[in-house]
């Protein structure tokens, strides 16, 4: 699913597994992905509009599983896989939404006004919560889980497994958030129903150099969430080989919208250095063009280009128990001396995260 890596001619399928083999060999690090998008056109507009190729995903998903729950986060990649389901009739069994509900009632107050990484919680009030009532009103037939994960904060220390398995995103609270199985799900595993969790994975990845449009998949991405376990299947809704046309159909929409707006192509002009605001800029121009029926006056916070010491989860240091942080931090401490410095992104010094390895290039067009 999250494609694989080559180090000296031996496959991994597991990032942190390849680094620190090109860390003793000194060898170079390569990263495959799925050779169906080489199969596209990516100059020829898509037989579909957005709303088609969303439907054909979401039937292609019924066709294949038992059980279908969606990993629901409020934003707007999960959204748009919810209402691909409800919208065209298609059965969802369940929605598993995670939420440190008990550990962050007393520490924050809801703030439409502050869409800092820091506001993170506030999601949870104004994108999440009103989704949920309106699933349960209109489709009561759909199982709702809230994953509570607050106790795991507290009971959790993390053991250098934590890093191999999370891959990419190695910010203390995504281990602990995304490992969680719902009971109703874990029922229809241990019945030995055909399962899959959903995840919104992801927009188009763009970039422009010398006036070319390129789409392109990175690897960061495709790894968060990279939790397959316990006879658990995770489907990437998106960026999947099953369907590329999926990202493809996005693509062409964005590649018109930059050559009618000539200016935006700025913001992911390879030439320049991408930071969280061009990032937010660009996340927000791109919502509103890939996922046509999504409210993009919903709240949302900014994202946090740092996988390691994320602002995402700041909150925690306001925790009287900091157990957790301890046992994290010298977990990454071990990552940081057992990994090259090479592979590492760097920001005043510190490291932000793993290295990001980038697919092909699909080349769209010139921007005229």
């Amino acid at each position: 699913m999250h494609g694989h890596y080559t180090v000296d001619g031996i496959v991994y399928t597991n990032k942190l597994n390849a680094l620190l083999a090109a860390t003793t060999s000194g060898k170079q690090v390569l990263w495959h992905w799925h050779k169906e998008y080489n199969n596209l056109d990516w100059t020829v507009d898509s037989k579909h509009t957005l709303q088609e190729i969303y439907k054909k995903r979401a039937q292609q998903l019924r066709e294949k599983y038992d059980w279908i729950t969606l990993s629901f986060s409020g934003g707007s990649d999960s959204w748009t896989v919810l209402n691909s389901f409800l919208s065209n009739g298609i059965q969802l069994d369940e929605i598993f939404c995670r939420w440190p509900i008990k550990a962050t009632e007393n520490i924050f107050t809801p703030n439409m006004i502050d869409h800092s990484t820091e506001n993170i919680l506030s999601e949870w009030e104004f994108a999440i919560k009103p989704v949920l009532a309106q699933v349960q009103k209109t489709h009561p037939n759909i199982k709702i889980t809230v994953h509570d994960w607050s106790d795991e904060i507290m009971k959790t220390e993390f053991s250098d497994d934590y890093w191999l398995s999370t891959q990419d995103h190695l910010n203390p609270g995504f281990s602990m958030k995304y490992n969680a199985i719902g009971a109703v799900e874990r029922k229809s595993l241990d019945r030995g129903k055909n399962t899959c969790i959903v995840f919104g994975i992801d927009k188009p990845q763009i970039w422009v150099e010398n006036h070319k449009v390129f789409c392109y998949f990175l690897d960061i991405l495709s790894n968060t969430r990279a939790m397959q376990q316990e006879g658990r299947v995770v489907e990437l809704f998106y960026w999947t080989k099953d369907l590329p046309e999926i990202t493809h159909t996005q693509a062409r929409e964005i590649y018109h919208h930059l050559c009618a707006n000539k200016l935006l192509a700025n913001l992911v002009d390879r030439k320049q250095t991408m930071t969280a605001e061009k990032k937010h800029i660009w996340d927000t121009m791109i919502r509103k063009i890939v996922y046509p029926d999504y409210n993009v006056s919903t709240f949302q916070a900014k994202k946090d280009i740092s996988t390691i010491y994320s602002r995402v989860d700041a909150w925690m240091t306001q925790l009287p128990d900091q157990s957790f942080f301890h046992s994290w931090n010298n977990i990454i401490d071990n990552l940081f001396v057992s990994i090259d410095d090479r592979f590492f992104n760097w920001r005043d010094g510190k490291r932000t995260g793993l290295t990001g390895f980038v697919s092909p290039l699909y080349y769209l067009g010139d921007i005229q």
